[in-house]
């Protein structure tokens, strides 16, 4: 009688043994977490950083922790690509045809040819962040970024050399943008506007005001630029608003300040045809100008996200990207956004 206790005590003892750890008899226990798996990001990671288009058949959208979107479909649809690197990619462009580069912290550079199907990394003249890349033509192209870092390639983003022994190292250069004809212009956090007519040596511009903060700049011909940023509180305080737009119709040599009472953090600025200015700010601001940037109206984004960049897909079709994975889209030259993704 004894033994037929103890073994049907030791039996309980099984059972109970094993439900504590989560399994039952005759099941195999569960295999803990890998410690290389990786952690979940926080929202605030979750940044997608830029856009490009090459035509409505192409598009890429840049973030960090190595992201890699594409489209195919004028950026109704967006499929996330395969990268081997971890490196917050800053800025994305297609050069021509199926080529395209993405630059970022560190000074990583990656480059596709197959359209942004695959990507490999390529050598790098630098180890600062590169903020962002812009093409010219023929496979050319030039990337800006901390400590006054600009670097250029002429052969599709095979090999690039540094180009920053003009500018000096205090500089952030946040923002660049070229015609096709390799007029370009950079501009800096801390207000400072370059010029170059070669890609390679850069002369500053004189423009009105202190205190200007600038982030974004486009070109529409050699004459015709924007840039866009913010003013020191102490300054917005004076004039009654932050947001700085400032136009040029002389091509750097005259600036005009043109933002009326509007009180953006504007991170981006571009051209949208027929005379359209579009400009997209931190809190998920849009304003747009049907006046070459004489006036302005604010747009409903249906986003309170930082916006970070933005770029045409076709004469109508806009894309804007910007924090917590957000995507918006307009089919109507601006006038109205809806959101593909993002909160």
């Amino acid at each position: 009688m004894r033994r037929k206790f103890m073994f049907v005590f030791l039996i309980l003892l099984l059972v109970i043994v094993a439900a504590g750890s989560g399994c039952l008899p005759g099941e195999s226990e569960k295999p803990a977490p890998s410690d290389d798996a990786e952690p979940a990001r926080p929202a605030w990671q979750q940044i997608y950083t830029d856009i490009a288009f090459s035509g409505p058949s192409l598009g890429l959208i840049s973030g960090w922790h190595g992201t890699i979107l594409r489209s195919t479909d004028t950026g109704q649809t967006w499929s996330e690509i395969e990268v081997d690197s971890r490196a917050d990619l800053n800025s994305v462009a297609i050069l021509d045809g199926n080529t395209a580069v993405a630059v970022g912290s560190s000074g990583n550079i990656l480059r596709s040819a197959d359209g942004g199907l695959t990507w490999n990394a390529v050598d790098s003249p630098t180890g600062e962040t590169l903020n962002r890349v812009a093409p010219i033509s023929g496979g050319s192209a030039v990337a800006v970024g901390w400590h006054g870092t600009i670097i250029y390639t002429a052969d599709g983003g095979k090999t690039w050399s540094d180009q920053s022994r003009s500018l000096e190292p205090s500089l952030y250069l946040e923002d660049v943008d070229f015609t096709p004809e390799g007029v370009g212009m950079t501009v800096s956090s801390s207000g400072r506007v370059f010029k170059t007519t070669n890609a390679k040596d850069w002369r500053e511009l004189t423009i009105p005001g202190k205190g200007v903060k600038l982030f974004g700049v486009d070109l529409y011909d050699a004459d015709n630029a924007f840039a866009a940023g913010n003013l020191e509180l102490e300054k917005a305080y004076a004039v009654g608003g932050k947001t700085v737009i400032l136009k040029t119709a002389t091509g750097g040599i005259d600036w005009q300040f043109v933002s009326k009472n509007m009180n953006a953090d504007l991170l981006g600025i571009q051209y949208v045809g027929s005379r359209g200015v579009i400009a997209i700010g931190g809190n998920g601001e849009i304003w747009r100008s049907g006046d070459a940037g004489d006036t302005w109206q604010p747009i409903e984004s249906h986003s309170n996200r930082a916006f970070r960049a933005l770029a045409s897909a076709d004469a109508t079709t806009l894309c804007i990207v910007g924090d917590e994975q957000t995507i918006i889209i307009s089919r109507n030259a601006g006038y109205t956004w809806e959101k593909l993704r993002g909160s």
